[in-house]
């Protein structure tokens, strides 16, 4: 209990006391950077409605919660990856890779990388009479996130992790860099089988050029059991509270059947003003075999559209 305590009050501590250098008033999300590291990684995860800080395991989670890269400890196996690529909003892109190795008792050391881009945008200028006009030419803004995560057990029943990030971000060659983003999870395994509890502190540290980067500190519960027959069930819960926002709430479900196929589905708040169409659920599915597998989400938004994401990986 001691362990479990300390684990707590370290995680909250440390992201309180980095929290703290935080001294703007934010009046609207426009006052934040980077905000594209709030589009959530992979078809399994977007399959669940984004509620994945508890589910992450593997080399996923370098994206998620860094804790659950210590899950691979528990594998026969000892190399991880994870492909995963997003047909984004408009003409939008993400595509996100990860390899995590496990080293026995000194741990798990995992790599990731992503690049979102933003596809092709008209450069404007001003005229004599200050009016926005076309240069002819055109730019494609994008950014780079390079990570690096470390996991092990602080305990029989606690895992934990760290992620540190480098964010290149250009826009019709202006660029600016963060250093030293950080993400510090913390996971622990009730007494009663299948249920776990994560904390999670997300994208703490540096500015991005003289902006916060959008920050998150997460609340995960997470049950999963087995029925005769092959049958599975997942469910996870979060609750996500950003910089000048209110929580996010995300539930998702996950249905493993004897044949191979796993379904999902999915609600999450958001924070938008949308109030047409269909938006804040999510459906998905994937096939798994002897460790490998390949998953497939939809992610509709209201009138902006609908997302696609397609996700392959597994051990080896």
């Amino acid at each position: 209990m001691k362990k479990i305590l300390l684990s707590v009050l370290v995680l909250f501590t440390f992201s309180f006391i980095i929290a703290a250098d935080t001294t703007e008033t934010f009046q609207n999300s426009s006052n934040l950077a980077a905000k594209y590291l709030d589009i959530n990684v992979g078809a399994q995860a977007a399959g669940m409605g984004n509620a994945f800080i508890g589910a992450s395991t593997g080399s996923a989670s370098i994206f998620w919660n860094p804790a659950g890269l210590a899950s691979l400890k528990t594998s026969e196996k000892t190399w991880n990856a994870f492909i995963s690529h997003n047909f984004w909003l408009a003409d939008m892109t993400n595509d996100h890779l990860a390899v995590a190795a496990q080293f026995n008792k000194y741990g798990v050391l995992a790599f990731g990388f992503s690049y979102f881009g933003f596809g092709t945008m008209d450069e404007y200028t001003l005229d004599g009479s200050g009016l926005p006009v076309k240069t002819g030419k055109a730019f494609s803004p994008y950014a780079l996130l390079t990570s690096l995560s470390y996991a092990n057990k602080l305990d029989t029943n606690i895992d934990f992790g760290i992620t540190l990030k480098y964010l290149h971000d250009e826009i019709a060659g202006d660029a600016a860099q963060a250093l030293g983003l950080f993400d510090v999870g913390i996971r622990y395994f009730s007494p009663l089988k299948g249920l776990s509890f994560d904390l999670l502190a997300k994208n703490f540290g540096p500015k991005l050029n003289g902006l916060s980067v959008t920050r998150e500190l997460s609340l995960s519960s997470f049950y999963t059991t087995t029925f005769e027959g092959g049958w599975g069930l997942a469910v996870d819960g979060d609750i996500c509270a950003q910089v000048n926002a209110d929580p996010l709430y995300k539930l998702g479900v996950e249905i493993q059947t004897p044949y191979i196929v796993i379904l999902r589905t999915g609600y999450h708040t958001d924070h938008t003003g949308l109030t047409d169409g269909i938006k804040n659920f999510s459906l998905g599915a994937g096939i798994k075999v002897d460790g490998k597998y390949i998953d497939f989400a939809w992610e509709p938004y209201s009138t902006l559209g609908n997302a696609y994401k397609i996700s392959i990986g597994g051990d080896f």
